[in-house]
């Protein structure tokens, strides 16, 4: 699932929908702008404090989806430029994404977010579903699906490319992209590539962004 900051102005106030679902099944609309709020108000007060926020909303405010276990990448832009992106397990989706996006603001990668670059940045959520699919014989599978993420596992090591690496990163084929995945996200030595285990996720839900300048609202 992506999650985006500019499909629609998120709201203050937060209705709880009407229907309890499975993460893996998407979030509502309201449990979008929900998410949305939570990463903005985070990164708001680790940016200005130092602190990240140890909880997002309570009793009926928090929707049952957001008590799941979940595994989140948060990505930061500014003004179209990578400025971090971690991915994040936790117990639950809130402690995903509170933690990840206040680690992603520190991704050692790239030059470290500042405040008063916040009316700029766009945050964009990426909830990997619980569903992995093995790749088929890369022989047979040349095309590579940049709507996924993609998985390489091998022992106690693994990496991951979501969907935003297409935006600034170029592959010459299949075998670039899983050989430079295992390689270089998953640190594994290129001696061991007929050992690793390929896997995709699908998404879970569509893009939403909100306008950067409501953070400050």
């Amino acid at each position: 699932m992506s999650l985006f900051e500019s499909d629609f102005v998120c709201v203050d106030e937060y209705v709880p929908p009407r229907e309890q679902r499975l993460l893996r099944h998407g979030l509502s609309a309201e449990e979008k702008k929900f998410a949305l709020a939570m990463v903005r108000k985070n990164m708001n007060s680790f940016l200005l404090t130092g602190k990240r926020m140890m909880s997002f909303g309570a009793g009926e405010d928090m929707p049952g989806t957001f008590r799941e276990p979940a595994t989140v990448d948060v990505v930061l832009w500014v003004r179209g430029e990578l400025r971090g992106s971690i991915i994040f397990s936790a117990p639950s989706l809130t402690e995903a994404i509170l933690e990840g996006s206040t680690r992603s603001a520190r991704d050692g990668r790239f030059r470290p977010l500042h405040r008063d670059e916040l009316n700029e940045t766009y945050f964009e959520i990426n909830i990997l579903s619980d569903l992995h699919i093995p790749l088929p014989d890369v022989d047979l599978f040349h095309t590579v699906m940049t709507e996924k993420g993609y998985s390489a596992r091998w022992r106690n090591k693994m990496g991951w490319y979501l969907p935003s690496v297409f935006n600034v990163t170029r592959f010459s084929g299949i075998g670039d992209f899983l050989s430079r995945l295992a390689t270089e996200k998953a640190r594994i030595k290129a001696d061991y590539l007929k050992f690793v285990s390929f896997n995709f996720s699908h998404a879970i839900s569509k893009r939403i962004q909100t306008n950067a300048s409501s953070f400050f609202k």
